[in-house]
Formats: structure tokens, sequence, C-alpha cells
């Protein structure tokens, strides 16, 4: 296992043989020898009212609505975990060729966004090792 930090931001922890590059923004982690690769990125949130949360569901389906998906074929779940709040979804694009995994998760002081994408017909190939990343999420 090795952890990669970007301190001040978040943590998280690579299953032996997967990388990473920071050399720009979003950061990539991925297996050389693997089906595909999840970008990450990791940002304050717009100021909030006295009272106010972030809802990163509601910023996930104005994502997807955004990037053409057809929000109402997509299931999204919520759900809280280890101090974060979460939403995901999965869905197959470009003409069902390519397979998306869509993660966003807050603290309320940071929000992180995740992608993972990969060939349909290897969609299962990472998927223990990509859920052991996103799980191993910290945010500072």
């Amino acid at each position: 296992m090795t952890e990669f930090e970007r301190k001040g931001w978040f943590k998280v922890s690579l299953p032996e043989g997967w990388e990473f590059d920071e050399s720009e923004d979003p950061v990539s982690f991925y297996h050389p020898d693997g089906a595909g690769a999840i970008q990450a990125t990791v940002q304050a949130p717009r100021p909030l009212g006295a009272g106010e949360k972030v809802d990163v569901f509601l910023m996930l389906r104005a994502f997807l609505r955004q990037s053409g998906v057809d929000i109402e074929a997509v299931e999204a779940h919520r759900r809280t975990e280890r101090g974060l709040d979460w939403a995901a979804c999965e869905y197959s694009a470009e003409e069902g060729e390519i397979r998306w995994r869509v993660w966003m998760a807050t603290n309320h002081d940071l929000i992180a966004f995740f992608t993972y994408a990969c060939p349909e017909s290897e969609k299962d190939q990472e998927r223990a090792a990509v859920d052991g990343i996103l799980s191993s999420l910290e945010l500072s």
C-alpha cells in the first residue's frame, strides 16, 4: 500500500502497483497494466451562508446534466461514511463503449470530485481496487 497525500487537501491509499501523476490537475491514479484511470480534484466550496451545507448529490446531478448525461437514466446514490457525505453514479457513454464511474464527497470544508473511465468490456477488472482507493479518502 502506498499513500498519496496532497497536503492540506486530501489523502488516499493506493494498492500495490498503482501509480500517480500529479504533474497536472486533476491528479491521476492508475495501474500501468490496468483498464482505466482515476482522476481526482479537491477544492474548497463556494462560500456558504449560515446553516448551509454542501449537497454533493445535487452537485453530481448538475455535473451529469452539464456533461450531457440523461440523469433520468442514471441511478445516483447518496451515503454518509467516515464523516464524509458522498454521491456516486455509474453509466455507459460513447455508444456503450466507455464505462464511467463518478463520485463526489465532502466534509463541508472541501469537495472531492473523482472519475474513473475504462472500456465497458473491462468495467469490473479494477472495481475492487478503485473502490478501495475511494473508501480510503481522507479530506484535510
